[in-house]
């Protein structure tokens, strides 16, 4: 359009053109925040507390982000971050669980063998 001359359509774009609000920033680190969270459950006894730690620090952080700028982030970003917050904390707490009982499992496999170590029975083999 040349300069001086009005839009014939007034505030609104022409025809077959839509307007689109501006999309509002997606919350620095809640995506890894879900990703580690994700990560966390899947891999709960071998070392899916460490994901869970990670993905606990990076939630916190993205969501005092998100509390020091209200309305400045699009809320699907802060639904990502909660929810990655919160598999990374079941996640850590599966995954501690799963290394108890991992540890009660050897020992109890070594108390069962120091057990049968000790054994008063008589294994010597007699057919009669």
């Amino acid at each position: 359009m040349e300069q001086g001359t009005q839009n014939p359509y007034g505030p609104y774009p022409p025809p077959g053109m839509y307007y689109y609000p501006p999309r509002k920033p997606v919350l620095p680190n809640s995506i890894p925040t879900l990703v580690f969270g994700i990560i966390s459950l899947a891999t709960m006894a071998l070392f899916g507390w460490i994901m869970g730690i990670v993905a606990l620090n990076l939630g916190n952080k993205a969501l005092e982000e998100a509390e020091a700028n209200p309305g400045k982030y699009n809320t699907a970003s802060l639904g990502m971050a909660r929810a990655g917050k919160t598999m990374g904390l079941i996640g850590l707490i599966l995954g501690l669980v799963g290394i108890l009982v991992w540890v009660l499992y050897f020992v109890f496999i070594f108390w069962l063998v120091s057990q049968a170590e000790h054994s008063a029975y008589d294994y010597q083999y007699n057919p009669y």
